[in-house]
């Protein structure tokens, strides 16, 4: 059972046909691993300038997404809603704090003015340890 035949008419037709085409067989050299590539050396500077660019390139092509920009109208009404509420809520506490330094004005200007008429030296000094203490009362209020 041998696959070439022993006749000799059939032996010049087998050496006739053509053999099946095969793809060409690699050279022994293209089976070698390629050598690696010796790493250049750097400067200093360049160096440098590689971290430089590796800090500054981390982030690139994150954060320029514009399709998440959009908004719909209840979006921008509810910013409007927010946005009021902060500037009426900035507006009352600076209304506040106005209205605390006008009064300490006022406490200041009373403890500069001294009483007149027939007033003793008692009421005097009574009068004016009452607005000592409501001026640092106001004074103290207005640190915290």
């Amino acid at each position: 059972m041998n696959s070439i035949p022993n006749d000799p008419k059939t032996i010049n037709v087998y050496l006739k046909t053509p053999a099946p085409n095969r793809p060409p067989q690699p050279d022994v050299d293209d089976r070698r691993p390629l050598k690696k590539k010796k790493p250049a050396t750097m400067s200093k500077d360049a160096k440098a300038l590689r971290m430089i660019r590796q800090i500054t390139d981390r982030y690139v092509g994150h954060g320029y997404d514009n399709r998440d920009l959009e908004a719909c109208f209840d979006d921008i009404m509810k910013e409007e809603r927010r946005s009021v509420r902060i500037a009426r809520e900035e507006d009352e506490m600076e209304a506040k704090l106005i209205a605390e330094e006008e009064e300490r004005e006022r406490q200041r200007k009373l403890l500069k003015l001294r009483p007149r008429g027939n007033h003793t030296l008692r009421n005097r000094s009574m009068e004016y340890s009452k607005l000592k203490a409501r001026v640092d009362l106001l004074e103290r209020n207005q640190r915290y």
